[in-house]
């Protein structure tokens, strides 16, 4: 049973890497474009001595700032793949901050607002494993929006905040919400709405397992009416519930 666990949890986290992948290779078209033009707008300049010290100063700092996104880019990509299945204590809002930064062509792309209020709030736990929750229950929302293909405006909120005696993570959308009765059926396991291609029903299953067993917490799902910008919104709320105490004690000390 180990084995096969240890095989879905591979399988889950070979997709996950090639959506990411995908990612950062799309974030990389418009810096790499921006280089060729600048470079080659260089070269004709100096060829037809067009060139002067103030233009040459700024083609030198595009370039250079473009290339050090790339650097980010591609360090972000690095540590998510390298990252260690050890416990550590980090910055919950830090976190959600990498996650967020992984899928941002995504984001982009399809015109996604994400807003964060996020409290200062810091956890012992394998942050990778966390980001492959968030990345999952993100990407599930994203997914869900191409495929309802509106001109409406797209919002995903995320909110952490402390509540009797637990850590509390809600992460909301407005895109009209899970077509089910039972919406928490979706942690089951190989069940997935998204077409074969793009969805195995693994993500969201493993996301369960990791706070449930990893993390000793809970997570749900559940579909909201809500209000914003005085509209009426509905979407999909999940809220993930981490025992404050359980951290505590993996800690060693209390958290304020």
């Amino acid at each position: 049973m180990n084995n096969y666990n240890n095989l879905m949890k591979k399988q889950a986290k070979l997709l996950q890497i090639g959506e990411v992948m995908q990612n950062i290779m799309h974030q990389w078209k418009q810096p790499l474009y921006v280089l060729y033009t600048m470079t080659s707008g260089a070269i004709v300049k100096h060829e037809l001595g067009m060139e002067n010290e103030n233009t040459y100063k700024e083609t030198l700092e595009t370039i250079n700032k473009n290339i050090q996104h790339l650097i980010t880019t591609m360090d972000y990509f690095t540590d998510f793949i390298n990252s260690k299945n050890d416990k550590t204590y980090f910055s919950l809002s830090h976190c959600i901050e990498n996650c967020l930064h992984l899928i941002e062509p995504l984001l982009k792309d399809h015109n996604i607002e994400v807003h964060t209020q996020c409290k200062q709030i810091k956890i012992m736990a394998v942050e990778v494993e966390l980001i492959q929750v968030f990345l999952n229950i993100l990407n599930n929302a994203i997914y869900i929006f191409i495929d309802n293909d509106s001109d409406n405006e797209k919002h995903i909120f995320i909110e952490t905040k402390r509540l009797n005696n637990k850590i509390v993570i809600c992460i909301k959308d407005n895109a009209g919400g899970i077509r089910l009765d039972n919406p928490n059926i979706i942690f089951d396991q190989y069940y997935s709405s998204k077409q074969s291609h793009i969805g195995t029903g693994l993500g969201l299953y493993l996301a369960r397992q990791i706070i449930q067993e990893k993390m000793n917490g809970n997570i749900s799902v559940e579909n909201v009416n809500y209000i914003y910008n005085t509209q009426l919104s509905q979407g999909a709320l999940f809220t993930i519930e981490l025992n404050q105490t359980e951290i505590e004690r993996n800690l060693g000390e209390k958290i304020c």
